[in-house]
């Protein structure tokens, strides 16, 4: 299946998981989201036709108006890519995805999950690294190369930090924010 949207969900929930993730995306407007499991517990895969960036970017908005209706639903990333894993595929997305998103005086890291794969991790970062020329910053990069190993599927994105949501993260934004609207209320 292909897929353009990474979901963490609670382990062991997967299946209830793909039901609320594909009514969240049919909710923000696509009519036929498709989601599956994969061979990873707590991992989902869906498909919109909607621009997952702008889907994330929604999801937050729903989160900070209180409309988050969902509890099985944790993390989402968008994917731009998936290929094979293939050494020199990977190069070549992660070098086009960066002349096209990461400016020349911005600096990127990369995040690299694995699972169920045998390609090592040092070859995985090799290669996608190889072809960018900009400076890598471990700690606060502007760009998050963000590469997901699923067995024989290589999900690749080049993400801002605003570009993925924590759905707890989010929610503890939200009601931080309300907490201090109620102090300078009461003051």
């Amino acid at each position: 299946m292909k897929f353009n949207l990474f979901v963490s969900v609670m382990k062991g929930f997967e299946i209830p998981a793909c039901e609320e993730m594909k009514d969240l995306l049919e909710q923000l407007g696509d009519t036929n989201p498709q989601v599956t499991t994969s061979v990873a517990q707590g991992i989902i895969l869906a498909y919109t036709n909607l621009d997952p960036f702008i889907v994330i970017k929604k999801i937050k908005e729903l989160i900070q108006k209180d409309k988050f209706r969902y509890f099985l639903i944790l993390k989402l990333r968008p994917i731009e890519s998936v290929v094979e894993a293939d050494l020199d595929e990977i190069k070549q997305v992660c070098s086009k995805l960066a002349e096209k998103k990461i400016k020349n005086d911005e600096t990127f890291r990369i995040t690299l999950e694995r699972r169920f794969t045998n390609v090592a991790r040092n070859d995985l970062i090799t290669a996608a690294a190889s072809n960018i020329d900009r400076k890598v910053d471990l700690k606060q990069a502007d760009k998050i190369v963000f590469i997901e190993v699923l067995e024989d599927s290589v999900g690749i994105s080049i993400l801002s930090p605003e570009d993925e949501v924590s759905i707890i993260k989010e929610q503890e934004k939200r009601d931080f924010k309300m907490f201090e609207d109620q102090l300078k209320k009461d003051e």
